[in-house]
């Protein structure tokens, strides 16, 4: 078979000649020929195909690190407007292709496979009856699909639970719904007639994540050439249970089902992830990642301090549009802070939403200078630490941001700074630093330690801590992988996931500097239950060390940091750093720092300790060995 590159390239499957299985073709042919000059010229062609793909290549990794975003592809007119989509167009493949993109398995042989059900044009399928995109995955946006019409399956598999979300027709009706791992299929919601007939193409939609109605799936069909039907065919939620559920970043697979005749030609996946990074009028900054929530296409984060950076011009105040946020505890919605060329301007931002889904908005007053460009920041004060933000992503799904007047302009404000990423519990979120309760009011990702001591240095903060958990397990359990705050997991899985299922593109963080600061849960757990021993505690934190270096290739110092109410766990962090014997891997004592520390509630710092462990941590690591600093 033959090796042929295929990628997306300006919101299209982009093919290159198959490079060197030609080349070698071409060349026997020229060599039996004793044609010299064929040969020559064939491998100059094969050479020159080679660089346009590594200059494509070039400019598509650069893309994809870009942390611009595209808010202005959505107007308030249409709320549904979809970014460009990754596509995929099965039509233009031809026999015994593999590509990198698309994974064909099968037969070589001319036609389809006579042993399969499936057909895909000329794509041949395995044992299985199925083909699928290789690192094409699928969470949340709008998955649709082109076919000839028969019976039919899409099945979208959850590597975190296990079974799968499925969209499918047995000739009849369509369907949606999931398959256990056992394999038991249950169909969701009430089917409705599959559209057109025949062997007419048509189009199969499925719509996933939180909709309008609190649901978290709707499908729909129509025979190409007719209107999309405005309203779903069915409605449901997954096998949880859960309203609003979210699905796990999923591989994507295409079946037949048994007589069918179905053939499919193309998808189309919205899903943020179809070029929107590349151009925009906001920078996000911080751990975002698209999603899909209350029917709109949005940016999501569940962790607080991330921020939304753009220059302002031609307005005086800006609107802030956003989605009905998902796992919403007691009323405790996201609170942010404007910062205008740095300084703190106007009070409290609420996204307010009383828990509905749907697209909202909350005016912004800034007091700009319309006459002059602006550089204006809202940090993200507090996301509640309650919320169900692994599950279901609850914290802020932002839409986009506009200039309260006609004419101005918001700009990127991109953020080229290294990171400084902390890793921890309820101190590095941080939460109840502004009162003795937790509330997102009350949080400080505004002005946290973290954020102080990067603001210092010159860096950009990354808070990539959650209440309750640890490195171990979480606060409710002493089991490991068990969960804390809001059911998140414990630091090995939260600090490597967007949401879950959602893995974090490391490719573009890349901490340079990462401090990691737990054990109180820890050691609640172990108090309560037994687990986890010392020995137990010092072999997972040693594991998240070794694999913090493989996620991030430029991390330059690891920095173990006992809590600073208690200094837990200090002994075998201490043994994690003699262990590996690694000089970028040390341990900054917070004995002497905890003891001049006021707390709200006696565990957590309050709003003035952020400005002295800022201090002492800005010491600490200027002390430290280059490069940091060189």
């Amino acid at each position: 078979m033959v090796d042929t590159v295929v990628r997306v390239q300006d919101n299209r499957a982009v093919f290159s000649v198959p490079v060197a299985p030609l080349a070698g073709a071409v060349l026997a042919q020229a060599a039996a020929a004793s044609d010299e000059a064929t040969a020559a010229a064939a491998l100059a062609t094969t050479k020159a195909a080679e660089a346009v793909d590594a200059a494509a290549d070039a400019v598509a990794a650069t893309v994809d690190k870009a942390d611009i975003v595209d808010l202005t592809r959505l107007t308030a007119s249409s709320p549904t407007t979809w970014a460009a989509p990754r596509v995929f167009d099965f039509t233009r493949f031809v026999e015994g292709e593999r590509v990198n993109e698309l994974k064909i398995y099968g037969s070589p042989t001319a036609g389809i496979n006579s042993t399969a059900q499936l057909e895909v044009n000329n794509l041949y399928s395995d044992g299985t009856k199925r083909v699928f995109l290789r690192d094409f995955t699928f969470a949340e946006g709008m998955l649709r699909v082109k076919l000839i019409r028969g019976n039919f399956m899409v099945k979208v598999t959850d590597p975190v639970l296990g079974g799968e979300r499925a969209l499918w027709s047995a000739g009849t009706n369509l369907e949606v719904g999931y398959i256990d791992p056992a394999g038991n299929v249950t169909s969701i919601g009430t089917p409705n007639a599959l559209a057109g007939s025949g062997s007419d193409a048509i189009w199969i939609e499925m719509l996933v994540g939180p909709m309008a109605n609190g649901l978290g799936i709707s499908a729909r069909s129509w025979k190409d050439g007719d209107p999309r039907p405005a309203t779903p065919d069915v409605f449901g939620n997954f096998g949880s249970g859960v309203a609003g559920e979210q699905i796990n970043e999923g591989q994507v697979s295409f079946f037949t089902l048994t007589g069918g005749t179905a053939k499919y030609l193309r998808v189309e996946a919205y899903d943020g992830l179809g070029g929107t990074k590349a151009t925009g009028n906001v920078t996000l900054s911080g751990l975002w990642f698209p999603g899909f929530e209350g029917g709109v296409n949005v940016m999501r984060t569940i962790r607080t301090g991330d921020s939304i950076r753009f220059k302002a011009s031609g307005t005086a105040n800006v609107a802030v549009e956003f989605s009905g946020v998902a796992g919403v505890v007691g009323g405790y919605v996201p609170v942010a802070d404007a910062f205008v060329n740095g300084v703190r301007t106007g009070g409290a931002i609420t996204f307010t939403n009383g828990g509905s889904a749907g697209l909202l908005g909350v005016s912004v007053t800034l007091g700009l200078d319309p006459a002059v460009v602006s550089d204006v920041e809202l940090r993200l004060r507090g996301l509640h630490e309650h919320n169900d933000k692994f599950l279901k992503a609850g914290g802020l799904a932002l839409y986009r941001v506009t200039p309260a007047t006609d004419g101005g302009v918001i700009a990127p404000w991109p953020d080229d700074r290294p990171a400084l990423m902390g890793v921890g519990d309820s101190t590095m979120e941080p939460v109840v630093v502004r009162g003795g309760t937790s509330t997102p009011t009350n949080a400080g990702g505004d002005v946290s330690w973290l954020r102080q001591a990067a603001d210092q240095m010159g860096y950009k903060p990354i808070h990539n801590g959650f209440g309750g958990t640890g490195v171990y397990g979480g606060v409710n359990s002493g089991v490991a992988g068990t969960t804390g705050s809001g059911d998140m997991p414990a630091a090995p899985i939260n600090a490597r996931y967007y949401m879950r299922g959602r893995p974090i593109n490391f490719g573009s963080v890349n901490a340079k500097i990462m401090l990691f600061n737990h054990g109180v849960n820890d050691r609640a757990a172990f108090l309560s239950i037994g687990h986890p021993t010392d020995p137990e505690w010092q072999a997972a934190a040693q594991a998240f060390v070794l694999q913090a270096f493989q996620d991030h290739p430029g991390l330059e110092h690891f920095i173990f940091m006992p809590s600073f109410a208690a200094q837990l766990y200090k002994t075998q962090m201490q043994a994690v750093v003699t262990a590996l014997g690694d000089p970028r891997v040390t341990m900054f004592d917070t004995t002497a720092l905890g003891a001049t520390l006021t707390f709200t509630d006696g565990v957590h710092p309050n709003l003035a300790d952020q400005a002295l462990i800022a201090a002492a941590v800005v010491t600490y690591i200027r002390s430290l060995p280059a490069p940091v600093f060189s």
